[in-house]
């Protein structure tokens, strides 16, 4: 019987009847390849993403460690509901959760590369600390020499947030850079991509968190991202939602204001339709919950 049993979270949509189920979430398109039917070629995020985990799932499932993909789905999974099922999984047996994904900058080509592994920004169990650790030790001695390490990072994303166990983020290369998206689907970047994911698991399934991963990362409150009762944040709004807002557009380099605030102003409107546009979402400068769920805030 394994110590935990591993959730892997293929981040974003995959593909049904011929159709992507995510909005944006794509690198831009190639003029150098095409699709079977003629198409420009891109690349879907949940795609990649699922050809990752069912990898990792794989590999661990020869190994006898016990795993579950949370998503099992092609459909695009709410990350409420993505986290519920990981916390119903957890009240059963100890989990750990690694949520993966591919990272993008600004809109069209665009030139930062690298990984990054993220854990919730808010309090957080030693466990999770140590997770973070492990993996980045096992990713970045793998993937040296292949692109940047961008190096650990705390963020505030609704999977982290609101998942009872100790989780963690992976952003595995930007999809927004030509060069990098197209080592991302070879065999030379996901061989040891994935195997440094595997042997990070490898190592917290012998050797334990160094906590408990029972403790509940910052007590998941999923409400703690308050939305008006409008159904959306607009020019004029006041509060630390906002700030949280102007974060996760800075980190998908749509943000160039010196600091973060509190206030919605015509910066943050103008960065909200810059990232709009980029995802493929309506350009409005009004952050419902489609932006909100694609900035990974709900």
């Amino acid at each position: 019987m394994s110590r935990y049993t591993y959730l892997l979270d293929p981040g974003h949509g995959g593909i049904i009847d011929g159709v992507y189920q995510t909005s944006g979430k794509r690198s831009p398109e190639w003029d150098d390849r095409e699709f079977p039917d003629g198409s420009p070629y891109v690349l879907y995020e949940g795609v990649n993403n699922r050809d990752v985990v069912n990898r990792i799932l794989n590999a661990l499932s020869a190994l006898n460690i016990s795993t579950k993909d949370i998503v099992d789905s092609e459909s695009d999974i709410g990350l409420t509901e993505r986290s519920n099922r990981a916390n119903e999984l957890h009240k059963e047996s100890p989990c750990v959760l690694i949520s993966i994904h591919s990272n993008a900058y600004g809109s069209g080509w665009t030139s930062p590369t690298g990984i990054d592994i993220f854990i919730y920004n808010g309090s957080v169990s030693e466990a999770t600390k140590n997770m973070q650790t492990v993996f980045c030790d096992k990713v970045k001695a793998a993937m040296n020499g292949m692109t940047e390490w961008r190096g650990a990072k705390a963020e505030n994303f609704a999977i982290l947030r609101q998942s009872n166990c100790s989780s963690i983020l992976i952003e595995g290369g930007f999809h927004s850079n030509k060069d990098e998206v197209k080592l991302m689907l070879t065999e030379e970047w996901k061989e040891p991509f994935v195997q440094s994911i595997v042997d990070a698991i490898q190592y917290v399934e012998e050797n334990g968190l160094g906590g408990t991963p029972t403790e509940a990362v910052d007590e998941a409150d999923p409400t703690s991202f308050t939305i008006p009762a409008r159904g959306y944040f607009k020019n004029g709004d006041r509060g630390p939602e906002v700030k949280q807002i102007q974060e996760a557009l800075d980190a998908r380099g749509c943000w160039t204001y010196h600091t973060f605030t509190e206030y919605y102003g015509d910066v943050t409107e103008a960065a909200v339709k810059e990232y709009q546009s980029s995802a493929g979402l309506t350009v409005d400068g009004l952050v419902g919950t489609a932006t909100l769920s694609a900035l990974g805030l709900i």
